[in-house]
């Protein structure tokens, strides 16, 4: 029996890190990496004695091969078996929670497992930098650097690995400009819109950028925006947009 659960245990460690391959920005330390194995341990025997059943139910001799099994081999040979079989289970059950209508489900029960700790935990990310990204995924957003340049634009992709040094992230720009360095007001100059209607220019204007650059990073507001220009705190110089949020 003690083989069997550190055999388990193994499992759970196993469909963790298949599941964190699959889902990069969901790395857990410490007392969280710890919950999750024993979670995904207990669901992968679960998992295993679940098909097991079912199978002996489809097959019903099985159950004979299976005491035929244990009395004609030494029990090192049925250990075996159980590791060739984790080794298949775990894999399996790994890649399923990693399936939209699964992987949610599973964060939010494991946060409220989490909370026994006194603490909430969001297990859905870790990290604020991976959870504002995925929040303004596809949406158009303004971004201030630390030379004042700023840009509007659609957010298309960020750095999804947490071992990476450097994170960056990747934008469509829709339009450009400064801040004013004593007032900080905004003064829009390039509008890309415009631009890329042009024939003889590319529209790939894609652009990335170090997040280590960033000063400011939110979504744009168009309301906010049209706001600001009426009261004379952000300027246009360009041709006039019409940016939707």
């Amino acid at each position: 029996m003690g083989l069997d659960i550190i055999l388990w245990g193994v499992a759970g460690y196993i469909a963790f890190f298949i599941f964190q391959i699959t889902q990069p920005t969901r790395q857990r330390t410490g007392w969280d990496f710890f919950l999750q194995v024993a979670v995904f341990s207990l669901l992968c025997f679960v998992f295993a004695r679940t098909l097991i059943g079912l199978v002996s139910f489809i097959f019903p001799n099985l159950d004979r091969l299976g005491n035929w099994w244990h009395q004609r081999f030494h029990y090192y040979f049925h250990s075996l078996t159980l590791i060739i079989g984790i080794l298949i289970i775990a894999p399996l059950f790994g890649v399923s929670l990693s399936f939209p209508c699964i992987k949610n489900r599973l964060h939010k029960a494991l946060s409220r497992i989490a909370e026994i700790s006194g603490k909430r935990r969001n297990f859905e990310f870790t990290d604020l930098f991976f959870a504002y990204s995925h929040k303004l995924l596809r949406k158009l957003v303004m971004i201030t650097l630390k030379s004042s340049k700023v840009y509007v634009g659609i957010l298309v992709a960020a750095t999804e690995d947490p071992n990476e040094t450097q994170r960056y992230i990747q934008i469509t720009p829709v339009t450009s400009g400064y801040r004013e360095k004593e007032t900080h007001r905004l003064i829009l100059t390039t509008n890309y819109i415009e631009d890329i209607k042009q024939p003889d220019v590319s529209p790939n204007r894609d652009i990335l950028i170090p997040v280590a650059e960033i000063v400011t990073l939110t979504q744009f507001d168009s309301k906010l925006h049209a706001r600001f220009v009426s009261l004379g705190l952000t300027e246009v110089r360009d041709a006039p947009m019409t940016l939707a949020d």
